[in-house]
């Protein structure tokens, strides 16, 4: 199984290095670009002295989409660009259940993703864009996936109170902590978000499906008020 990790890098360097297998629709350096030129780092406060991060990607001009965990709780959320400039953003939608939210950010911060409207099959290979501000220094890093199976997460919402389930699909990945938020990008589309590495298997993780409530940028244009984040999890 596909197992790849492009290591920390420059936009500059990734948009010329070779990837992973790709499809007829969208060829692998397509992938690997239109994946780190939507990625976004989030940053949240309100939780603590330690400032909580994450991925988020670009799923239009304005909206980006990251994990319901990352920016739970907080009254302070921004995204850094990779020109490594930080920016004000409100969050329109949060899902404590499917650990899922949206961002609204300032225009032109990124090329957005377009989002597919069904789920990936198993056998698929696409990637994951993360964007992280270190040392002063934006960097992306690109890893390659690969669709195992499809399945429904049988989990607990992101505070442990209520067992919930999840329609995701579970990736050969190599994911690090704080890349929640991440999306996997397959033929070009946004195809589902990570949620979190497997506890089971070394190099497994679970994304989630897009919700049908930010399924398209006309449903996401809707979203323009602020909306509560709840409480911080313990």
């Amino acid at each position: 199984m596909n197992q790849s990790v492009a290591g920390w890098m420059t936009l500059a360097v990734l948009s010329i290095t070779a990837g992973c297998s790709g499809s007829d629709d969208a060829s692998p350096a397509d992938d690997r670009t239109v994946a780190a030129e939507s990625a976004l780092d989030v940053r949240a406060n309100g939780c603590g002295p330690r400032e909580g991060f994450g991925t988020a990607a670009l799923v239009s001009d304005d909206r980006a989409v990251t994990a319901a965990h990352v920016v739970a709780g907080a009254d302070d959320v921004r995204v850094i660009d990779q020109t490594g400039t930080e920016h004000p953003a409100d969050v329109v939608f949060f899902d404590p259940d499917l650990d899922v939210a949206v961002l609204a950010v300032p225009d032109d911060l990124g090329t957005p993703l377009d989002v597919s409207s069904e789920a990936p099959d198993a056998g698929a290979a696409g990637v994951v864009g993360f964007s992280r501000l270190e040392d002063g220094t934006v960097r992306v890093r690109v890893v390659d996936v690969e669709v195992l199976r499809n399945v429904n997460i049988a989990t607990t919402d992101i505070y442990l109170d209520a067992d919930v389930d999840r329609p995701g699909f579970e990736v050969d990945a190599e994911i690090d902590p704080g890349d929640s938020g991440g999306v996997v990008v397959i033929d070009g589309k946004a195809a589902g978000i990570i949620w979190a590495r497997s506890n089971a298997n070394e190099g497994r993780a679970w994304a989630i499906d897009i919700p049908d409530a930010i399924g398209d940028r006309a449903q996401l244009a809707t979203l323009t008020d602020p909306v509560d984040t709840g409480s911080c999890i313990r």
